[in-house]
């Protein structure tokens, strides 16, 4: 799950190849590291993820840097 999840595969295409018919029980599985945390922080800074702005990739940063 973590693999598709990073590959950009949809939570509801991740959950018909796994065979999870819930989301509770998907997310009990999907753990997330502080490493994917960086990740996305970093990618929201660079402007990879689309939607987002910049000053909420700002504080997301501040959050994942107090919570390290």
């Amino acid at each position: 799950m973590r693999n598709l999840e990073r590959a950009g595969v949809s939570r509801s295409v991740a959950m018909k190849l796994t065979g999870h018919k819930t989301e509770a029980v998907y997310r009990r599985y999907a753990i997330v590291s502080s490493g994917d945390l960086r990740d996305a922080v970093r990618r929201l800074e660079d402007g990879y993820i689309s939607g987002y702005t910049s000053a909420a990739a700002k504080h997301t940063s501040k959050r994942t840097a107090q919570k390290s």
